[in-house]
């Protein structure tokens, strides 16, 4: 049900249209990369018809699975969010975005929804994802995953590697 007709509330037949339902996605592209969503797409809440234009109010809820920002381990993210902002005709994207409040565009008589969910859950991914607050991560010099096993690397190498080739006469100085 990613396609929703928004007929009858345009022509103002019905003031509100409830929506409940689950749709399955597979993945969203986020900044480049593919982030895989491990359950259903929940939506629940509904489009009213105001005085000011359709409002959209629902809250969508998922689990996405990505990676630790610093050991690089897949790791699960429940994302529960809301969505909330009038919808506006594609035609009408120009002063609809002058505005302030949130907007979501539709073209012709239905709303494509899966742009709601995919910029929803973009929206509230977090912008660094740790597995743990305690996560040591990855050794920049021998790769290791540091919360399993100890450092490989001496600390004389680890600094010579970390040391930018520009500034390795400063080295002589201390």
């Amino acid at each position: 049900m990613l396609n929703i007709s928004l007929g009858e509330l345009k022509s103002r037949e019905l003031d509100i249209v409830y929506l409940d339902f689950e749709e399955k996605i597979d993945s969203i592209d986020v900044d480049g990369r593919r982030v895989k969503v491990t359950s259903p797409v929940k939506v629940e809440g509904s489009i009213a018809n105001t005085d000011e234009g359709m409002y959209l109010d629902c809250r969508i809820t998922t689990v996405i699975e990505d990676s630790c920002s610093r050991c690089l381990k897949n790791m699960q993210v429940e994302i529960d969010a809301q969505a909330q902002g009038f919808l506006v005709h594609k035609d009408e994207e120009e002063e609809a975005l002058e505005g302030e409040e949130d907007v979501f565009l539709y073209e012709g008589e239905m709303l494509n929804f899966h742009n709601i969910i995919r910029d929803t859950i973009i929206i509230s991914m977090p912008q660094k994802l740790l597995c743990s607050e305690e996560c040591k991560g990855i050794c920049p010099g021998c790769g290791v995953d540091l919360n399993i096993e100890e450092c490989k690397c001496s600390k004389e190498q680890t600094d010579e590697r970390l040391i930018d080739p520009r500034f390795e006469k400063l080295k002589d100085l201390l």
